[in-house]
């Protein structure tokens, strides 16, 4: 796995208003290649989603942190998209991480996840991660994948602090 921590992946597709689930179906083959646009891909802090209203909260996007040392492990990390597919895909699309770490190595998430878009064709998702371990400064680069195919990416920079 890419990352040392478990994580959950968070599917919020109306008009179910978002419940948890734990998916993880790396046997199923890529659906077809589906037209999408990516609204949103972000690094935060945490998202929270309201019970009654079903608005996603995204609190705290970040592309940098400052450490007093390194390794450094940041508490909370949670990695957020939003997609709009141009029709709803009649099987579930295969979503997958990756990260690039500061010396080159990749890290890939061999447990592929399958998250299905509402009836409108957006599929909202978050994937928590907590004490994600920043092992040296520089650059991490992530990597949000549909189908096989890599669709967007976000960088983050680890700096040490000098104050």
């Amino acid at each position: 796995a890419w990352s040392d921590r478990a994580m959950k992946l968070i599917v919020n597709n109306p008009p179910s208003r978002g419940e948890e689930k734990d998916e993880a179906k790396p046997e199923a083959a890529p659906a077809a290649h589906q037209d999408l646009d990516v609204n949103a891909f972000l690094v935060c802090d945490s998202v929270v989603r309201d019970a009654q209203t079903g608005k996603t909260s995204i609190q705290g996007v970040f592309d940098m942190i400052y450490a007093p040392g390194f390794p450094a492990v940041h508490p909370t990390l949670a990695l957020y998209f939003r997609l709009c597919f141009d029709q709803p895909p009649s099987e579930p699309a295969r979503i997958a991480l990756a990260l690039t770490t500061p010396c080159g190595e990749r890290r890939e998430d061999p447990d592929a996840m399958r998250a299905a878009s509402g009836p409108s064709g957006v599929l909202e998702a978050w994937i928590n991660i907590a004490n994600f371990n920043f092992p040296e400064p520089g650059r991490y680069c992530f990597e949000l994948a549909v189908n096989g195919a890599t669709v967007a990416d976000y960088t983050v920079e680890a700096k040490l602090r000098t104050s």
